[in-house]
C-alpha cells in the first residue's frame, strides 16, 4: 500500500507541475506580447506625429517664403495668408522675427492670457542660430500640457533669415489610448482561447506521461507480500 500511494502521489505531482508550467508560460508570453506591442503603438504614434507635423510645417513654410508672401508678411504686416493657412491646415501658427521676438500668432488668447511668452524658445533659437540647423522638433509645455512643437527658419531670396515659423501640435492622446485598449481586448480574448487550449493540452500530456506510473501502480497493487 505505501508503494501504491507513492506512485499515486507522483502521478498527481507530475500532472499538477506540468499544468502549472504551461499556465505560467502562457501568462508570461501574454505579458511580453502586450508590453512589446503597447510600446510599439506609442513609438509608432509618436513617429507619425512628428512626421505629419514636419510635413505640415514644411508646406506652410513653402507658402510663406515665396518672394511675394515673405515680403508681404514681414514688411507690409499682411498676416491674412497666415490665418488662411491656419484655417486650411487646422493648426495654430506663430511667427517670430529674426531676433526671436513674437511677430504674429493665430492664437492671440495664449499671449493675452500670458500662457506663451513673447520670445521664442531660447534653446531652439540657439540651435537654429548657432548650429546651422534650419528646423527643429521639440517637446514644450503649456501649463500642465506637454506637446510637440516644430520650428522652421524662413529665408528671403538672398537666403537671409527673415523670421521663424512655429507650429505647436496638441495631440489627442485619447486616440492612442483607444487603439491600445482595443488591441488589449483582442489580445485578452485570443490568449483566453490559447490558455484554455493549453490547459487541455497540458492535461492530456500529463495523463500520457503518468500512464506508465499508473501501470506500475496497478502491477504493484497486485503483488502480495508474504
Amino acid at each position: 500500500f505505501p508503494v501504491t500511494i507513492l506512485f499515486a502521489n507522483a502521478d498527481l505531482y507530475i500532472s499538477s507541475r506540468l499544468q502549472l508550467y504551461v499556465t505560467w508560460i502562457v501568462f508570461a508570453t501574454f505579458l511580453v506580447v502586450l508590453v512589446v506591442t503597447v510600446n510599439y503603438f506609442i513609438q509608432s504614434y509618436t513617429r507619425d506625429q512628428v512626421t505629419n507635423l514636419r510635413e505640415k510645417t514644411n508646406k506652410i513654410a513653402q507658402m510663406l517664403t515665396s518672394k511675394v508672401n515673405i515680403n508681404a508678411v514681414f514688411e507690409r504686416n499682411n498676416t491674412a495668408l497666415m490665418y488662411d493657412l491656419s484655417d486650411y491646415y487646422n493648426t495654430d501658427i506663430n511667427l517670430y522675427k529674426a531676433d526671436g521676438t513674437l511677430y504674429a500668432t493665430t492664437n492671440n488668447q495664449l499671449v493675452e492670457n500670458k500662457f506663451r511668452a513673447n520670445l521664442m524658445n531660447p534653446e531652439v533659437y540657439e540651435i537654429l542660430q548657432t548650429k546651422g540647423s534650419s528646423a527643429a522638433v521639440v517637446n514644450e509645455t503649456l501649463g500642465d500640457l506637454n506637446y510637440l512643437s516644430t520650428y522652421v527658419a524662413l529665408f528671403d531670396k538672398n537666403l537671409n533669415v527673415k523670421g521663424y515659423l512655429n507650429l505647436p501640435y496638441f495631440s489627442n492622446r485619447r486616440d492612442l489610448f483607444r487603439d491600445i485598449s482595443d488591441y488589449t481586448v483582442t489580445i485578452l480574448n485570443l490568449f483566453a482561447l490559447v490558455f484554455a487550449l493549453a490547459i487541455i493540452v497540458a492535461y492530456v500530456l500529463a495523463q500520457r506521461i503518468a500512464l506508465p506510473l499508473n501501470l506500475i501502480r496497478k502491477q504493484m497493487s497486485m503483488v502480495e507480500l508474504s
